[in-house]
């Protein structure tokens, strides 16, 4: 769990640092070349366009990329759950316990119907 006005790539290292040989997929709030560089020294395939200053662009496999479409539309199901988007629960322990929990009530969703 992070501060609100902490850039994402600031954490990127600590997510993915258990993760080998894989394709990750990031916006392109996760660009940066040190981050590329770490991913692929883990043998990982960086899929994240490059952002809108970069000198060089960044080639990235466009097809795998439109893959991530599906994890946004999950959070955004997620995110109907009024006690996440108010965050009610203040103890970073009891605020990742709702989250399994609408995790949890989006997968009966999907399997019951």
């Amino acid at each position: 769990m992070s501060g609100g006005n902490t850039h994402d790539v600031c954490f990127a290292d600590k997510l993915t640092e258990n993760i080998y040989g894989c394709s990750v997929l990031a916006d392109k709030g996760y660009d940066s070349d040190p981050y590329r560089q770490m991913l692929c020294s883990q043998n990982n395939k960086p899929v994240i366009p490059g952002r809108e200053n970069r000198k060089t662009p960044i080639s990235y496999d466009k097809k795998l990329y439109k893959e991530r479409r599906k994890i946004e539309l999950l959070f955004g199901r997620i995110k109907e759950q009024k006690r996440l988007v108010a965050r009610f629960e203040k103890s970073d322990l009891h605020f990742l316990s709702v989250i399994a929990i609408a995790f949890i009530k989006n997968w009966l969703k999907l399997t019951l119907c």
